[in-house]
């Protein structure tokens, strides 16, 4: 009994620091938003398509809600392809 309480508690120890590890890697500088390149655009400054999208620079791309942004854009009149 004691065996299987040990396996146990090791397992979950194991999945929660595979749990941190995964959250704690998402938040790398790697995966920050940097720079934002728009073609085409010739109505609306880089800083107000940031605003229309919600988009956040050196915020990590996987914590930013990217279908929000393309459909925040794609209402916006002119915009073709997002």
């Amino acid at each position: 009994m004691l065996k299987f309480f040990v396996k146990l508690v090791v397992l979950l120890f194991a999945i929660a620091a595979g749990r941190v590890a995964y959250f704690k890697g998402l938040d790398l500088p790697i995966f920050a938003l940097k720079e934002v390149t728009v073609s085409g655009n010739w109505k609306v400054s880089q800083d107000s398509i940031l605003t229309i999208t919600g988009l956040e620079r050196g915020k990590s791309v996987y914590k930013q809600d990217l279908k929000f942004a393309a459909s925040g854009l794609m209402r916006q009149p002119g915009v073709v392809q997002c």
